[in-house]
């Protein structure tokens, strides 16, 4: 928890401080026997917080200025979780701030003291996932990805396994690597801003030298169709996991293409649906999520935010869209949700932003995908209702 905390506010010093400095200090503030009271305090000289806008610094979903978001990224979800830990912990957080000079942060926290002198630790895994952990370490992977998000998650198991990664969202500079060091394999995100992972393969797969043209491909996406599948043939691709992937599917997916390319003509896809199916939205199971999350309630509680975040993001965006009649955008908005969708296993809710998908692919009917967008507006609070009650459930147990 105290990490989360520091990398929270020191994440946040470093992203507002062009030139400058950032100090940490921890002091004793009391002690006894038992326990200990410990300050923390996180100074930075970097842009600075206004004083009208220090006291809803801690609030959801709230940032200082109004243009620190296009200057600076982030959801405004850092400072609302700090708080969140800290006062679970039974801490207290403060913060001095003066614009254009720097900020300050000052955190305490109680400690019981241990009197033990040693703390063991044991970790279980299955014969077969240390087998397949000892097959990749070493290896080193390129990663193409353009979500932050999933850039963190893909290098956090990525090292964990003993891997090298390269993590990129900028293809010239990942070509780069490729070309000037020894990969093992590709991760490739078919979905990127500037061009799709498609184009990337080819170059790779074009490559006049062999250490790189047979370099193994397997492509991240939200959704996979018959049309992906016979790009990824002509392309070079030759494998396909689906996101959101858990670790012992990833780990799976690097075992089977290590130092060698295969085709993909076996790859199974799912039939594509010509009405929408919505299944029972009433009953959210949110515990494999909360296993991914190592069992760490305010990380479960942090992607539940995220995940309502981006659901409001997506009803704006697509009412803009529908009626601006702007096929692309739909397409882009349903193709980010659905991994969001499809990670806190909201069957409901994703199977109507997949249909929307493929009617913005296929038929391109706007009279159809109005009818999807209300049943999804009609969906999500039920939707919402079910994440809290199982959020609430995993609480109490």
């Amino acid at each position: 928890k105290l990490s989360q905390i520091l990398l929270n506010l020191i994440g946040n010093a470093i992203k507002f401080v062009n030139d400058g400095k950032i100090d940490l200090s921890i002091d004793i503030l009391a002690k006894n026997d038992e326990t200990v009271l410990l300050n923390f305090k996180v100074k930075d000289t970097g842009i600075g917080i206004s004083k009208d806008n220090l006291e809803n610094i801690f609030d959801y979903y709230k940032q200082a200025e109004i243009n620190t978001y296009k200057s600076y990224g982030g959801t405004g979800l850092g400072l609302s979780i700090v708080k969140h830990i800290v006062e679970s912990l039974n801490g207290k957080i403060t913060v001095a701030s003066e614009l254009g000079v720097g900020s300050e942060f000052n955190f305490e926290l109680p400690y019981k003291i241990s009197q033990l002198s040693e703390i063991q630790t044991s970790i279980s895994f299955t014969e077969d996932l240390k087998k397949k952990e000892k097959l990749i370490k070493n290896m080193n992977i390129l990663v193409f990805e353009d979500n932050t998000m999933n850039q963190k998650l893909i290098q956090n198991r990525l090292n964990s396994w003993g891997c090298k990664s390269f993590v990129t969202d900028v293809i010239e500079e990942g070509l780069m690597v490729l070309e000037n060091g020894k990969i093992d394999l590709v991760l490739m995100d078919l979905r990127m801003p500037e061009t799709s992972g498609f184009v990337v393969a080819k170059i790779i797969r074009n490559n006049k030298s062999s250490k790189i043209n047979k370099t193994p491909i397997i492509a991240l996406t939200a959704d996979f169709t018959v049309k992906d599948k016979n790009l990824c043939a002509e392309n070079g691709i030759n494998d396909y996991i689906l996101k959101p992937f858990d670790s012992k599917e990833l780990l799976h997916k690097l075992v089977s293409n290590i130092n060698r390319t295969k085709k993909i003509e076996n790859m199974r896809i799912s039939p594509i649906i010509s009405k929408v199916s919505v299944e029972d939205p009433f009953d959210i199971d949110l515990a494999p999520v909360f296993e991914e999350c190592f069992g760490d309630i305010e990380l479960l509680e942090e992607l539940i935010r995220l995940f309502k975040q981006n659901a409001i993001e997506f009803i704006g965006k697509t009412r803009v869209s529908l009626k601006a009649t702007d096929i692309d955008a739909i397409a882009f908005s349903t193709h980010k949700i659905k991994s969001g969708l499809k990670m806190m296993h909201t069957n409901g809710l994703y199977r109507i932003v997949d249909q929307m998908h493929k009617v913005c692919i296929d038929d391109q009917d706007f009279k159809y995908l109005n009818f999807l967008y209300d049943c999804f507006l009609k969906e999500y609070p039920i939707v919402e209702n079910a994440i809290e009650n199982a959020l609430d459930k995993i609480k109490r147990n």
